[in-house]
């Protein structure tokens, strides 16, 4: 069936004309609800008593927050550097001496005590530490020895068994798997590295552990 153009025009005017005799109550009609395409309870908040918040930050804020995590981010990872980088700096010096000379009260590296021996190693790092080892055993936070780290010091009885006095000092450069090996000044080889485990003497006189500071210290070689 063909319906005429006049006639769909006929049609629209006669419409047209009965409404504007009765208008339509809109209230009277009912619409589908509109799709629901977000809620607040689809909101990822913080934490479960976290007030859910509309506001967006711009740009410039979200950038600047960017830059303020970033920043902490390489702070952190620097301090943890920095403390590595001490620790092995003064394990490769402290391995320069090694075949040095003993000499009771010795300081410098034509000879060293174990104490004097150790003082200047962490001289060279900057680090002033006491030359005798009584007085070094007083720094730091002391630690068990199956928990020591290279960098950590090792105190010892002197040749005296009896006597508990500290008389022997030796600087940790390696804990592995449950050996220490340290390298110290001793009175008949000189500076050594001995693995603790293999050696009866050092085991027998062994007294205490400390732990220095090391991540609070500037460490600058001395030339």
């Amino acid at each position: 069936m063909k319906i005429s153009v006049t006639a769909v025009c006929c049609l629209l005017v006669s419409t047209a004309a009965f409404a504007a005799e009765r208008p339509i109550d809109l209230s009277r009609l009912s619409f589908p609800p509109p799709p629901v395409l977000w809620s607040t309870a689809d909101a990822v908040q913080d934490d479960e008593s976290s007030d859910f918040t509309d506001e967006v930050f711009s740009d410039e804020a979200q950038a600047f927050m960017a830059e303020q995590a970033e920043a902490f981010r390489i702070e952190q990872a620097e301090a943890v550097q920095h403390t590595a980088s001490i620790i092995d700096l003064l394990v490769e010096e402290a391995h320069e001496y090694v075949g040095t000379p003993y000499r009771y009260g010795g300081k410098r590296p034509g000879a060293f005590d174990c104490s004097g021996y150790l003082a200047h190693v962490f001289r060279q790092m900057g680090l002033d530490v006491p030359s005798v080892s009584r007085e070094m055993a007083k720094l730091g936070e002391p630690v068990s020895l199956d928990e020591v780290q290279p960098g950590d010091l090792l105190f010892f009885k002197g040749r005296s068994l009896r006597r508990k006095r500290i008389g022997h000092v030796a600087l940790v450069v390696e804990a592995a798997e449950g050996r220490v090996k340290i390298i110290h000044a001793t009175s008949s080889r000189g500076v050594a590295v001995d693995d603790l485990s293999e050696s009866k003497y050092f085991r027998k006189r062994y007294l205490k552990a400390v732990r220095l500071p090391l991540n609070e210290a500037a460490a600058t070689p001395t030339p």
